[in-house]
């Protein structure tokens, strides 16, 4: 009934975009005095579009299992790991290279060194001590797949029609009344659990419900037949990115409109799903491709560089905007780097 599609053109290219304006966003941390940073105070947000794609990719995956008379914990552990497989290379190399990072300007003790397994192995959403912070999000999110994945498969469309919608909304309501805004992670923590764990919950139960509702989204646009769909469709699917994208950049206001927006980005992630309009063949190249493949090892190595030259700024004059380039175009090229090497001893292992 359901098939996975090939790579979204779209997707890839907001991929890189959002994990670009993650890595600006937190190069405010870098602290040259007088300069004051970039006034963007939005780029979290950018973390909810990547919830709800994995989630929605998430519910594509299991979907290929659907009917399967196998054990279902099993399948949970041998597709967590299949995940874990993809990212454990990065957070070992980043979590070694900020050891090193946080010894040379004493910042670290050998405790925060071995509990540093913790955050190596996406643990930290569940309370433990994180060095690489980038890595909560592959945390939360594995957790969350971890802890659904046998419930979707035992109860199929119950879940989806009933238990995914309730999550959404009382997990949302959650939130709202206790957070004024989406910029809750793994710090954020309510006594009981790390609020960033409820936030991808939430989250990637929206990418559920938008994968199993397109198909019949996209039914209904086809039975339409109006002229020039295609053209409307990509002209909505561009407004609703720009409204994204400018709320990101421009509002500096911490207020529960961060909600609306939620709102906004699934719609826009549900367009560019159906592959109605004509940005997905726009995007749709390797150039556009390989910058998605490299925005993993850019989102993760960036916490490294942010904390070198965020230390390396205090006992230098150097502006904010000479170091926030040079961390930025250090990062790219040093990811860029990892990803060849990590991709080739791939390969070499796959022809042994």
């Amino acid at each position: 009934m359901y098939v996975m599609k090939k790579r979204n053109g779209t997707i890839s290219f907001f991929k890189f975009l959002f994990i670009f304006l993650i890595m600006v966003y937190h190069c405010n941390d870098l602290r040259n005095g007088f300069d004051g940073g970039i006034p963007i105070k939005k780029a979290y947000l950018a973390v909810e579009f990547f919830f709800i794609v994995s989630g929605y990719y998430f519910a594509k995956s299991i979907v290929k299992k659907w009917n399967d008379e196998s054990d279902i914990y099993l399948d949970n552990l041998k597709f967590i790991w299949a995940k874990l497989k993809r990212f454990l290379p990065y957070s070992l190399v980043a979590t070694f290279l900020i050891i090193i990072v946080l010894k040379i300007y004493n910042a670290v003790s050998l405790t925060d060194i071995l509990m540093s397994i913790y955050s190596v192995t996406f643990l930290s959403i569940f309370g433990f001590k994180n060095l690489v912070r980038t890595l909560w999000f592959i945390s939360a999110m594995l957790a969350v797949m971890f802890i659904i994945y046998p419930i979707i498969r035992r109860k199929k469309m119950v879940y989806v029609y009933y238990i995914s919608p309730l999550i959404i909304l009382f997990g949302l309501g959650f939130l709202i009344q206790n957070y004024n805004c989406l910029d809750v992670h793994q710090v954020s923590w309510n006594h009981l659990f790390c609020v960033g764990l409820l936030r991808a919950l939430v989250e990637i139960n929206i990418g559920i419900v938008i994968a199993f509702f397109e198909p019949k989204i996209n039914f209904m646009l086809s039975s339409m037949k109006l002229k020039y769909l295609n053209i409307l469709i990509s002209l909505v699917e561009v407004f609703l990115y720009a409204f994204v994208i400018g709320f990101i950049l421009f509002y500096q206001k911490m207020n529960n409109l961060d909600y609306f927006v939620l709102i906004i980005m699934s719609l826009a992630i549900a367009l560019s799903m159906s592959e109605k309009g004509v940005l997905n063949k726009i995007f749709s190249n390797k150039f556009i491709y390989y910058l998605e493949k490299i925005s993993l090892p850019i989102y993760i190595n960036h916490a490294v560089f942010v904390t070198f030259f965020d230390y390396y700024s205090l006992r230098h004059n150097i502006s904010f905007y000479l170091n926030l380039s040079i961390c930025c175009l250090t990062t790219i090229v040093f990811s860029i780097l990892e990803y060849q090497i990590i991709n080739y001893i791939k390969k070499r292992k796959l022809k042994s």
